[in-house]
């Protein structure tokens, strides 16, 4: 009878320390479960900002897109541009008092935006004939006479 008594001491103590300490187990408990909602809000945060940089990128595609085909229409028309510029440098210089040719000239380089070589057909033009209307009005636009 000695050897139960002793086992039931220890049994005793066991359900003591059981009850004495609830609360570390409970804060432990606790612990885990808000970790675990910090975990599970890391891929929503991923998730959402996965998705607004794919429609950023979508958006900025859409508008690279638009832009180079106004670039390609901007491109071929300044080469048409300059391909008008040669065929009336071959009238010029095939009739070189030919006022309208350096009027021409001056609105194609107008519109390439080269205002200098506007400028100089456009006088060529105005020397041919000075009251020359179409020219005196270009004249106006470039801010010159």
């Amino acid at each position: 009878m000695k050897r139960i008594y002793p086992k039931q001491e220890k049994v005793a103590v066991r359900s003591l320390a059981r009850r004495e300490f609830p609360n570390i187990n409970r804060v432990i408990t606790e612990c885990r479960l808000y970790a675990r909602r910090r975990v599970t809000s890391v891929p929503f945060f991923v998730a959402v900002t996965s998705v607004v940089l794919v429609g950023m990128i979508g958006w900025e595609g859409m508008h690279l897109l638009m832009h180079g085909k106004q670039l390609q229409f901007l491109r071929d028309e300044r080469g048409q541009l300059v391909g008008e510029i040669a065929a009336w440098d071959k009238i010029i210089s095939a009739h070189p008092g030919y006022r309208d040719g350096y009027l021409e000239e001056a609105l194609l380089y107008y519109r390439l935006g080269d205002t200098g070589k506007s400028k100089a057909y456009l006088d060529a033009a105005l020397q041919i004939d000075p009251n020359f209307k179409e020219g005196l009005q270009l004249a106006k636009l470039l801010g010159g006479k």
